[in-house]
């Protein structure tokens, strides 16, 4: 796979950039937003964005990349408000995480995008290969859809990261008027419901 390596810590570039070709990936490397607009005409399959990158706008970056997946990597953990973002990434892995875990959101986002089937969420649907729910300009990310997919199986789900998920996944269902929810029981934990 060919990725896109951008993140202004240049000991972390060095370092996920040789594992990742240790891997077998094709690795390019930028260190600034401007440096990554460049070189992302270079046909990617993949983009790992530091978050916080320096000398474009966030949302700027994004656009620029609305043709190859994006996965956001965050230096502090995911809140409600990375996820009601106008643009959003395929994905957000927090810091620190570890190289199985990179594989594994890399896998995730590829997984989705090749999923043609729909999840149900009470009276929404998303649409998993578009990240996104049907109909709706309304956009989700891997990490939701899983989320979604974990309800739709009746796993118990709990956390401080599932939390800040389903506070968005609310409040997107609230701002598309929809009558499913979310909501917290100590029996079963996350699980859905529809609102009349």
């Amino acid at each position: 796979m060919k990725i896109l390596l951008a993140v202004s810590d240049r000991d972390f570039l060095k370092t996920y950039e040789k594992l990742l070709k240790m891997d077998g990936h094709e690795v390019s490397t930028a260190f600034d937003g401007a440096q990554a607009i460049m070189l992302v005409s270079g046909g990617y399959d993949m983009i790992l964005l530091e978050d916080t990158l320096p000398c474009v706008n966030r949302e700027q970056m994004l656009r620029h990349f609305l043709q190859t997946p994006v996965i956001t990597l965050l230096s502090q953990q995911l809140r409600v408000s990375h996820l009601l973002r106008p643009q959003l990434p395929h994905a957000f892995l927090s810091l620190p995480f570890t190289h199985e875990e990179l594989l594994g959101s890399m896998d995730m986002v590829l997984r989705c995008l090749k999923d043609e089937n729909s999840l149900q969420l009470g009276d929404a649907q998303a649409d998993v290969s578009r990240f996104c729910f049907h109909d709706s300009p309304v956009r989700l990310t891997g990490n939701e859809l899983e989320l979604i997919r974990a309800l739709d199986r009746g796993d118990s789900l709990r956390g401080s990261r599932t939390r800040s998920m389903v506070l968005a996944l609310n409040e997107k269902l609230r701002r598309m008027g929809k009558g499913a929810r979310i909501e917290y029981s100590h029996e079963k934990g996350y699980h859905s419901v529809v609102r009349v």
